[in-house]
């Protein structure tokens, strides 16, 4: 049910927000969280492949985002990936190494 709602308040973003550089920053920065909500939404139900889908989507929104990049670690690891889940993890731990859910 949360990934459904997640899934429509996208499809919202093209209504509510005009063409200001400050609405398209934050349209971006939503879109981005419900991107990584829907992911950890999959990751919980054991749809891996979709979580990973859904962490790349982000990824072409911010390729720099340290959430997204764990979060497909965390996908890469369901899908039994080992290789691309360690990159992703550490490639993770570089960008924000105070993280403690990283560690």
């Amino acid at each position: 049910e949360a990934y459904e709602l997640y899934e429509k308040s996208q499809d919202y973003f093209r209504y509510i927000f005009g063409g200001s550089l400050k609405e398209k920053k934050q349209m971006k920065e939503i879109k981005i969280f419900c991107l990584l909500n829907q992911a950890m939404c999959k990751l919980k139900l054991g749809q891996y492949n979709d979580a990973k889908i859904r962490c790349e989507k982000a990824l072409d929104i911010d390729n720099k985002n340290c959430k997204a990049i764990f979060r497909r670690g965390q996908a890469f690891a369901g899908l039994l990936e080992f290789d691309n889940a360690k990159r992703d993890f550490m490639t993770a731990i570089k960008m924000d190494p105070n993280n403690a859910v990283m560690r």
